[in-house]
C-alpha cells in the first residue's frame, strides 16, 4: 500500500512540490493529496489528488480535531504545511494535530 502526503497548500511552492512528488513516485509508492482551503473561485488545480474545503469531523467540528478525524481515516501518513505564511490558523491546527498523532 502506497504512503499517502497531504500537502496543505494553494501557495506555490505548494504546487511544485505536488507536481515534483507526483512525477517522481509512482502511484504505488506515493499518494499525493493537496488540500486547498477553498477562497479561490476557480484555483489552479495541484497535481494529484485534490480536496478543498476546511476539516470537519463527524459532529461537525473543525480545526485540530477535525484534522486529526481526516488524518486518521484517510490514514494518511506524511503532512506538509504549504500554507501562506499569514495562514497562522492552519498552521497551528496542522502542527497540533501531526504532534498529537
Amino acid at each position: 500500500m502506497p504512503e499517502k502526503l497531504l500537502i496543505l497548500g494553494g501557495t506555490r511552492e505548494a504546487y511544485e512540490l505536488a507536481e515534483r512528488l507526483v512525477s517522481q513516485f509512482s502511484p504505488e509508492q506515493l499518494t499525493v493529496i493537496s488540500s486547498l482551503a477553498g477562497v479561490t473561485e476557480h484555483p489552479r488545480q495541484p497535481a494529484g489528488e485534490v480536496r478543498i474545503g476546511g476539516f470537519s469531523d463527524t459532529t461537525g467540528t473543525g480545526g485540530k480535531s477535525g484534522l486529526q478525524n481526516y488524518l486518521l481515516q484517510e490514514k494518511i501518513s506524511l503532512l506538509v504545511n504549504a500554507t501562506h505564511p499569514y495562514a497562522a490558523q492552519i498552521s497551528e491546527n496542522a502542527l497540533a494535530a501531526a504532534t498529537e498523532l
